[in-house]
């Protein structure tokens, strides 16, 4: 009876997943902004080494109106020797931030690491609101140090699509090259899957959420609602914020980055560990007031299934320990656990296929890849027990690999 509740649980995911999945067609847009409104690109960076190939994309950028804002947390001087960007002085946001300026380039250099990467991006946020390089911006991309434009229009592009959706924030999908590695295989496909099932979160009218990268949104509510310190996943923590405020957020395939996958299967189980920690525990903090907000009932029901997205590992891991056992001692399955457990294989095989080709995911076929992602349920695991315990994984900066000492070509396009 047990094995039959876990596996209706598991289906009832299983088609949260599908569906979200199958919404997401959605017309191909290549619309271009002018330029007239000033746009802030936001880097926060620890030490990374990865900016020194994707910073010279982001400085190519076809738009008028932009300054690239490097948050640098470690001390690094590299990035300012390089350009040859001038000290202005400092600003405090209370906190004290030297300022680096040059033509299109901000270095802000921070003094530890303090809130660390919701920190970076609030002292961002004050000290261009002091400075005010571009005068009255109007809008702040988010993206990590290791990713880089899809193409030359990328910044033209956020813009237009952002009034296009009359939305706050617009979140885009973070695509991770394809390197060669069963991990690479992993981390691209699974990306360009929860990528996906954002975008038909946003056609149903559910509760899309920011995840920290590849994303453009109004300055003024990020001013306004600001990032909380105390939190790994601050993204999340954002998102759930800015709904509960009457923000509106939406996802879109018609803007997405490259980013470099993880360096080893260590730095890879270390961010995994961070998200879920974070994840069920910004769940828990904001479980009552979404509830009991006048939000939608599908926006409600959406943040259960995010909030809980890596505590399902536990379901998952337990169906198939389960299976396992009955099928070495001989059980025997019922019609409805048949039923059940083909159910949930048809589901996922559809995910896969859809995305790969809709999307044309980069990743080759790789037998290791399945087996890590269950290996991965067991770390998801214990960072939502550590969560629920009121714990978080610590921020450590994820160790990425070089796309170019890889010889991979970079500024790709979908087919």
């Amino acid at each position: 009876m047990l094995f039959l509740v876990l596996l209706m649980v598991g289906s009832i995911v299983a088609t949260w997943h599908l569906t979200t999945t199958l919404s997401s067609s959605e017309p191909k847009l290549d619309v271009r902004d002018g330029g007239r409104d000033g746009v802030y690109v936001v880097i926060p960076s620890c030490r990374d080494e990865n900016l020194f190939e994707t910073i010279g994309k982001w400085l190519s950028q076809l738009y008028s109106r932009y300054k690239v804002v490097v948050v640098e947390d470690c001390g690094e001087k590299s990035l300012i020797s390089s350009f040859q960007l001038k000290h202005i002085g400092s600003v405090e946001t209370p906190r004290r931030v030297d300022v680096y300026v040059g033509d299109k380039l901000i270095v802000l250099e921070r003094e530890g690491r303090i809130g660390l990467k919701a920190g970076a991006l609030n002292d961002a946020v004050r000290a261009l609101s002091i400075l005010r390089p571009l005068g009255d911006a109007k809008y702040v991309i988010f993206v990590d140090s290791d990713h880089e434009p899809s193409d030359l229009f990328f910044i033209s592009r956020a813009v237009a699509l952002i009034k296009k959706f009359g939305v706050d924030l617009l979140q885009g999908v973070q695509r991770h090259l394809y390197l060669g590695s069963s991990l690479d295989a992993l981390v691209s496909t699974s990306h360009d899957i929860s990528g996906t099932m954002l975008v038909g979160r946003t056609r149903l009218r559910m509760m899309p959420i920011f995840t920290g990268s590849t994303a453009i949104a109004r300055l003024e509510p990020i001013a306004k609602l600001g990032f909380r310190e105390d939190t790994v996943t601050e993204d999340f923590d954002l998102s759930v914020r800015m709904w509960l405020s009457g923000y509106a957020i939406a996802a879109t395939w018609n803007l997405y980055t490259w980013g470099r996958p993880p360096r080893n299967l260590k730095a890879y189980f270390k961010q995994q560990l961070r998200w879920s920690s974070g994840t069920i525990r910004t769940f828990l903090r904001y479980f009552v007031p979404v509830i009991t907000s006048d939000m939608s009932l599908r926006r409600k029901l959406d943040f259960v299934f995010q909030g809980t997205v890596f505590a399902s590992g536990v379901l998952y891991v337990a169906i198939i320990i389960a299976t396992a056992y009955k099928l070495i001692t001989g059980a025997h399955f019922s019609v409805a656990e048949i039923a059940l457990l083909a159910y949930m294989l048809a589901s996922g095989l559809a995910i896969d296929l859809y995305v790969e080709s809709k999307y044309h995911t980069p990743a080759q076929p790789d037998i290791l890849a399945p087996f890590l992602e269950f290996v991965t349920a067991f770390v998801h695991i214990g960072g939502t027990l550590l969560g629920a315990l009121g714990r978080e994984y610590g921020w450590i900066r994820t160790a990425r690999k070089f796309a170019n000492a890889a010889g991979v070509g970079t500024s790709q396009e979908v087919v």
